[in-house]
């Protein structure tokens, strides 16, 4: 015996008993369009994704640094990006880049 694989769709009269047996369980009846139209999209758990995600990277700090970070509890990799972020902010790299390599960086 040949099996077909793929989709096989139900003839009309197949079809009709389907339909025909799902009306008549009372427990789950098929949704009507006022049941669709109440209808939530699919959503997956967790956080949402934001456009600006952040890349993972591997980076090496003195202890001391990375256990007062780690000390403050929950959260301590964020506070470290937020204190990069104002560190750039406050700081001209530029010109930090110039006095340690002695030529400016491109």
């Amino acid at each position: 015996m040949e099996i077909k694989l793929g989709l096989m769709r139900p003839t009309p009269e197949e079809d009709a008993q389907i339909t025909a047996a799902a009306l008549s369980d009372l427990d789950n009846l098929p949704w009507t369009d006022k049941d669709w139209a109440k209808a939530k999209p699919f959503m997956l758990r967790g956080r949402p994704l934001s456009e600006l995600t952040k890349k993972r990277i591997t980076i090496r700090l003195e202890r001391n640094t990375l256990e007062k970070f780690r000390a403050t509890g929950k959260g301590w990799q964020t506070r470290i990006d937020k204190a990069l972020g104002e560190w750039l902010a406050a700081n001209d790299l530029e010109k930090m880049s110039e006095k340690s390599d002695g030529k400016k960086s491109a």
